[in-house]
């Protein structure tokens, strides 16, 4: 069964690639930088000083002050101010915000909300046709927001205790900061409080009760400072509504979830092979072409080449070397012959429809359309013929389409994320990447897309038979090659279109039978003769560099136009405009 384990080789190799490249995409989500943050610059304004004042209720609603003295250099109209509305950990949580007032130098200036990226709003603070002088600016912002506290447990936490975790110094500032001062006033004495400023760097926090107090500084662009706030429990209400799933727990769920799935699909989409007999002769009233159709429920790629072997070992035409081609003469009238569905396709395909027509197999677009044309026939044919022998396996079908699309909403995920910057959540994430991984065959298996019926079932395992017959490595077999010198010619179609053209004739040579004369060829090598591979990789050649020349023109004709951190809730940032 050579062939079919080159074609499951073949598989699996396709498969494992395909693995790779959903871990390699996985593996960028994870870690690669977005887009947007490797190309952005900072801004030429400066904050001389960022004081904010937070106030959190019980219930999780947070007030803010936010004073700015901001550093503008010329041609500057004012500044702007992003707030994150969407939660890290909770993805149907949001916190909404409202400015409650604006002022520049103590009076009140005029902002705007203004377009915005998804998942955040934005203040655009001065007028339009106002351009302010260069120097020093205090702005204060007042806003408010809600749903600021959390559940411990989404942090893996303890029960009941409830959690303020927040960038108090946004992420998304473009202007360096030389000094920040961060005051929040608590509803209650915390059991403990954390501060990092940037990914990793430990901050001080100064604890007076339900007071926090925190300077830092000098800070460049983008630099968050979160602070995480843990309150006992019984100290605050845990938060009502939905509160989510841990996000570790939820995501290994999600992954074993479609990992389960995408191999439940797999095993029933699996047929169990009969048994493989060894025999003689192949199927009849089959052609080369149905048979490997049925056994490896593709198409050989060689089945052109194997129809023509096979028309010539039932008389019906000869293929002559013309030196730079091939020509193929019909001799005998196709209707005296057991010639199958396949074949007469295949005749009437290239016009060989009478007694000495013939067809010129040549590196011309003529002919490379021809051939295009005939090999397209020949296998709509086949895949008729074949359906007395295979059905459609909904189950296969689902399957490879469920997994062809995670895939793609794998490699989607970390082109969103690398692109705009907006990832996907990770539980949905590796639940498709576990599926796609795991049913990565069924991406790249045609086979699943078919089942055999009961016919169907009988002649994959008497073609599987013939194959191993025409595989058998010589030292291993009994056949007299001598006595069945006649069985070359007449099986090298079935032999071809197997992939084992080169085993079967290595049969007869090892036993010394001469396979350089074959009827129906002539013209091949030196003395009109031919080795066991000359023919094929000759023929193959010439109905290749046809093909490839009608496509060439294809595209040359139609070829004109067109054209070629922050972990906290809250943060934001801003910049001047």
């Amino acid at each position: 069964m050579a062939p079919v384990r080159s074609l499951r080789r073949r598989r699996v190799v396709t498969a494992w690639l395909l693995r790779v490249v959903v871990l390699a995409a996985v593996a960028f989500t994870w870690r690669a930088t977005p887009l947007s943050v490797l190309t952005r610059q900072p801004d030429p304004a400066e904050i001389e000083n960022y004081a904010a004042t937070y106030e959190l209720s019980a219930e999780g609603d947070l007030s803010l002050v936010e004073t700015l003295v901001v550093d503008l250099p010329p041609g500057k109209r004012g500044i702007f101010r992003v707030f994150d509305v969407v939660d890290p950990r909770r993805s149907e949580v949001t916190h909404p915000v409202r400015v409650d007032s604006v002022t520049r130098d103590g009076g009140p200036e005029p902002w705007i909300w203004f377009d915005s990226a998804p998942g955040t709003q934005t203040a655009r603070i001065g007028e339009e046709d106002v351009i302010l002088p260069p120097g020093e600016f205090t702005y204060e912002i007042a806003s408010r927001t809600i749903r600021a506290t959390e559940p411990a447990t989404l942090g893996g936490g303890r029960d009941g205790e409830v959690v303020w975790w927040w960038d108090v110094v946004g992420s998304g500032w473009a202007m360096p900061i030389e000094v920040a001062d961060v005051t929040a006033r608590l509803p209650a004495v915390p059991r403990s409080v954390e501060c990092v400023q940037g990914v990793d760097t430990p901050c001080e926090v100064r604890q007076d009760g339900d007071l926090l107090t925190l300077s830092t500084g000098p800070l460049d662009p983008y630099t968050p400072v979160t602070v995480r706030v843990t309150f006992p429990p019984g100290a605050l209400p845990v938060p009502s509504g939905p509160s989510g799933l841990p996000v570790l727990p939820l995501t290994i769920a999600a992954g074993l979830l479609g990992a389960a799935l995408a191999a439940g699909l797999w095993f029933r989409s699996r047929e169990r092979a009969p048994g493989f007999p060894v025999l003689f002769e192949p199927p009849s009233g089959i052609g080369p072409a149905v048979g490997v159709r049925v056994l490896q429920e593709e198409d050989s790629p060689d089945d052109l080449q194997a129809t023509l072997f096979e028309l010539g070992a039932q008389g019906a035409i000869e293929l002559h070397s013309t030196g730079d081609g091939w020509r193929v003469d019909l001799v005998r009238d196709p209707a005296t012959l057991p010639i199958t569905p396949d074949g007469l396709t295949l005749l009437e395909a290239l016009g060989l429809d009478a007694v000495g027509d013939s067809f010129a197999v040549a590196d011309t677009v003529s002919s490379g359309s021809r051939i295009t044309t005939s090999l397209e026939l020949l296998r709509g044919r086949v895949l008729t013929t074949s359906g007395a022998f295979l059905e459609r396996s909904w189950t296969g079908v689902l399957g490879r389409f469920l997994v062809q699309a995670s895939v793609a909403a794998v490699i989607g995920a970390a082109v969103w994320w690398f692109g705009w910057g907006r990832r996907v959540p990770w539980p949905l994430l590796i639940g498709l990447a576990a599926f796609a991984f795991v049913g990565a065959s069924l991406a790249v298996d045609r086979s699943v897309l078919t089942t055999h019926n009961e016919a169907g079932r009988d002649l994959w395992s008497r073609v599987g038979g013939f194959a191993r017959f025409l595989s058998t490595e010589s030292s291993e077999s009994r056949f007299d090659a001598a006595a069945h010198a006649d069985w070359y010619p007449r099986y090298l179609g079935w032999a071809t279109a197997l992939g084992v053209a080169d085993a079967w004739a290595a049969r007869f040579e090892a036993q010394g039978v001469d396979v350089t004369e074959v009827a129906y060829v002539s013209g091949v090598g030196p003395h009109g003769t031919f080795t066991s591979s000359d023919l094929r990789s000759s023929i193959s050649s010439a109905i290749t560099g046809a093909s490839a020349t009608y496509a060439a023109s294809i595209s040359s004709s139609s070829s004109g136009g067109g054209f070629s951190g922050g972990s906290g809730g809250g943060g934001g940032g801003g910049g001047s405009w």
